[in-house]
């Protein structure tokens, strides 16, 4: 067994993606459309729409009125509108999304908020689970079991 192919299955889909080459932090306020080639991390204020052709990380200090289109999302802050992603939709614990999703694949972890419809496109192949739970916050924080 080649161990590297069993690295890679494990390993998180985010890591496929090139750093974000578009960075708006939380003071930022846009009215208006957000278009790169590449991935972007927003952290602001959004009234409007932004697409990304690569990974789009919406952090958990931003807000979003408007369309999300992304090779793939990482969403921790809020989102009030559609989602339409080629991959994956990872919605995290601190999320808040009110809209529909299209993606291929959706993980939603655990206290996530998210009102809506989600519709998984395929690639043709057959259906695959997606399951996620945010484990790093609490990892951390969880002490070690007792030993015996």
């Amino acid at each position: 067994m080649d161990h590297a192919d069993t690295s890679s299955t494990r390993r998180r889909f985010t890591d496929q993606f090139a750093p974000a080459t578009v960075v708006i932090g939380p003071d930022g306020l846009i009215r208006g459309e957000i278009s790169s080639e590449g991935g972007v991390s927003f952290g602001g204020t959004l009234d409007g729409d932004i697409r990304a052709g690569g990974l789009l990380h919406v952090q958990s200090t931003a807000r979003i009125t408007g369309r999300v289109t992304a090779a793939a999302v990482v969403v921790e802050g809020r989102i009030d509108g559609e989602i339409e992603v080629l991959g994956t939709a990872e919605l995290r614990e601190t999320c808040r999304v009110t809209g529909s999703i299209t993606a291929s694949g959706v993980a939603i972890a655990d206290g996530a908020t998210f009102d809506g419809t989600v519709s998984m496109k395929g690639s043709g192949g057959p259906p695959q689970q997606v399951g996620f739970t945010e484990r790093r916050a609490k990892d951390a924080a969880k002490p070690a079991p007792p030993e015996k």
